[in-house]
């Protein structure tokens, strides 16, 4: 399979000329009293520079942007406004190259404004088309730019593969992840995985990494893919896509079983959220990070509650 290839910060024939002019505007702003109106019509001329290259938001066939589009525009102007305002200080055209310190800004807003609740309007606007459609084909191109460009994709279970190998199993992983994506995107709930996108997608990835690795002979059928606790109840997989089944119970909860045991005095900090983050792929540190709880008292409720309900997942897979 074609590995996806992350796409640049900016992809314009013509951006040498681009990068030209805006150093020549960094400076000629450099020289202009902070706060005065030549200084910022002069910024505002660099950002609107910047966004003729933007790699999301583009108009289909030259139409107007749509409304959850131009609101992320928006949003990207006003930040990288912001941002270049602020480092404006800071640039030397003498020893910095200019197309790498407009990138770098241009990284740092990206991350700051597709933050999950961004990608999930991204994620149901794509719905909105009718399958095959030019106007779906747009949407989903649209997304998973966003995606690449969000920070928000995990790289689970990299301390289980050789550096060289897991690069291999992660290019094919993520291909196969971001094909999926376009290929279901009416299967995603907006109401599931603790109400994020991005736990639907890194969801899909982490257990793509050991699909891949079971498809170059290295990993055994019996070891399941991620939540490596919950794979120490089984000892072997008896039917395909067992993760995804307890994915789906104890999301589902029917019982408030998963969500109503938690650490004390902090509701968040229940199983359900923990587990689903750990399928999900996120690493102790950053669930450590998210509920603001140490690693250890972490581990030690989460091993408790996997004794605790062993037997309980174990009777509904076996229904």
């Amino acid at each position: 399979m074609t590995k996806v290839l992350f796409i640049g910060c900016f992809d314009d024939s013509r951006a040498n000329d681009k990068y030209k002019l805006i150093k020549q505007l960094l400076i000629e702003a450099q020289e202009q009293e902070k706060l005065s109106v030549q200084r910022n019509l002069i910024l505002l001329r660099i950002v609107n520079i910047v966004l003729l290259m933007r790699p999301i938001c583009r108009k289909f066939n030259g139409q107007p942007l749509d409304r959850v589009y131009q609101e992320l525009y928006d949003s990207i102007k006003g930040k990288l406004l912001q941002e270049i305002s602020k480092e404006l200080t800071e640039y030397n055209p003498s020893n910095i190259v200019v197309s790498e310190w407009v990138k770098r800004i241009q990284n740092q807003v990206f991350k700051q404004v597709l933050n999950d609740e961004q990608l999930k309007k991204l994620g149901i606007e794509a719905q909105k088309y009718p399958p095959k459609s030019a106007l779906r084909g747009h949407a989903l191109t649209e997304l998973i730019r966003s995606i690449q460009l969000s920070g928000k994709l995990y790289h689970p279970h990299q301390e289980k593969f050789p550096a060289q190998l897991y690069q291999l199993l992660y290019e094919e992983a993520l291909t196969e992840t971001l094909t999926y994506i376009c290929l279901n995107i009416d299967k995603y709930d907006p109401n599931r995985g603790n109400k994020k996108f991005m736990n639907w997608v890194n969801f899909r990835l982490d257990r793509l990494i050991f699909d891949c690795y079971r498809r170059f002979n290295y990993l055994p059928d019996r070891q399941l893919p991620s939540l490596q606790d919950i794979e120490q109840i089984y000892q072997q997989e008896r039917q395909p896509f067992l993760s995804e089944l307890i994915y789906q119970y104890i999301e589902e909860d029917t019982d408030n079983v998963f969500k109503s045991t938690h650490i004390r005095n902090n509701q968040n900090a229940n199983f359900q959220n923990i587990a689903l983050a750990r399928f999900s792929g996120q690493n102790w540190e950053q669930i450590s990070e998210e509920l603001d709880i140490s690693i250890s008292t972490l581990s030690s409720f989460f091993q408790r509650c996997c004794q605790r309900f062993a037997s309980l997942l174990q009777e509904e897979l076996q229904e």
